[in-house]
Order: structure tokens, then sequence, then C-alpha cells
């Protein structure tokens, strides 16, 4: 929590529009354990938890959020081939997501 105000907080010397976009989800099923360190594991109740807390920071200081778990629709297997990583179309859907809060600020 105290990263993210940190990182708000150096943003704001540059400027006031400043944008968080959530955590992306992940596969739970393909990375438990991760494929490349068995000792290790990715839990979506950790993702959650850990968005909640950028979101509920980022309330707390002013700073648009913008929700991305659902990025990928129903079928997130189709753009995480490793459970973590965005494939190709994964990046285009979150290039529109970004580009549409963007545009609707004018921003873009």
């Amino acid at each position: 929590e105290e990263n993210i105000r940190t990182l708000i907080s150096q943003a704001r010397k540059y400027t006031d529009k400043i944008y968080f976009f959530g955590i992306l989800p992940i596969v739970e099923s393909m990375v438990q354990p991760m494929p490349w360190a068995d000792d290790r594991k990715h839990r979506e109740k950790d993702v959650f938890e850990f968005d909640l807390i950028v979101k509920n920071v980022c309330t707390d200081e002013g700073v648009t959020y913008t929700y991305m778990q659902d990025v990928f629709g129903e079928d997130r297997e189709k753009y995480l081939h490793d459970g973590i990583h965005p494939d190709a179309e994964g990046h285009r859907l979150i290039f529109e997501r970004v580009k549409n809060v963007l545009e609707a600020d004018g921003i873009l």
C-alpha cells in the first residue's frame, strides 16, 4: 500500500492526471505450481486482494483506477497461454481498454 502511495506522490510532481490499471487476471490452474519454479505459485485470491488494495489507494488518493480482471472476458485461457502472460491478442485487448479510458478523459 505504501509503495503505491509513493508512486502516486512521485507522479504528482509531474502531472495531476494519474491512471492506474488494475492487476490482470491469471489462470490459477496453470500456475500452481509455476512451471518455471515449482516451489512457487500464484493464487487468484492473492491477485484479487492486491488489486483491491490498489483500487482502495487510488480511491483514497483521487486517482483514476480501471478494473482489468474482466479484460479477457470469460476465456482467459485463450489469452494467457502460460497462465500469466498475455499473448498478442491479449495485449491488443489491454491496449483497447487503456485507449478507451484515455480517450474518454480527452488524453488521446
